[in-house]
């Protein structure tokens, strides 16, 4: 298993168990919120931002991991050789399997069919190389896309954070789900 590889299969474990972790605390909040709503106490303050940070903060280093690796292999440019290639899938015609080519007319092809098929394989290749570096330049700038977009995205949910707005969000959540459940 090379590095590059290495690399990739631990991004990919830190994302699930990140995953795994995020669900959980969200399982663990709402199931702590029921046994207060069942002891009798309604109007309890259930979903507040301490218990979001008291349940979150466990799971920060692996956060600050996960995103250290997206960040480094962004930076270093690893990348699965696969990712942008579609799925192959295996066709089998109906006779394939059973009759394979006689090797007496592989032996009576002629010298002329030889040839064409030689200059049409040449003519194949060049073709071929002419797309894969026209795609090897898309991959780049598509690349650079997603970068652009993650800091983006990772500046804007810090400024919300930062603005106060994460408080109204969760207010407004809070308040949404009471009052479809029948509480507010």
């Amino acid at each position: 298993m090379t590095r590059q590889k290495l690399f990739l299969w631990i991004q990919a474990l830190l994302c699930v168990l990140l995953c795994v972790m995020l669900a959980a605390s969200a399982v663990s909040i709402f199931a702590e919120g029921m046994q207060v709503r069942e002891a009798g106490d309604v109007t309890a303050w259930i979903f507040t931002r301490e218990k979001v940070i008291e349940r979150l903060t466990p799971i920060l280093p692996v956060a600050i991991a996960a995103i250290a690796m997206t960040v480094a292999g962004l930076v270093l440019g690893i990348r699965d050789e696969n990712q942008d290639k579609p799925v192959k899938a295996a066709v089998k015609t109906e006779k394939t399997a059973v009759r394979k080519k006689d090797t007496a007319a592989v032996k009576n092809e002629t010298a002329a069919a030889k040839k064409e098929k030689t200059a049409a394989g040449k003519n194949e290749t060049t073709a071929a190389r002419k797309v894969s570096s026209s795609t090897a330049s898309e991959g780049g700038r598509l690349t650079g896309i997603r970068a652009a977009l993650l800091v983006l995205a990772v500046v804007l949910i810090v400024y919300g954070v930062f603005n106060g707005s994460m408080r109204d969000v969760l207010y407004k959540a809070i308040k949404i789900c009471t009052e479809c459940v029948g509480l507010g």
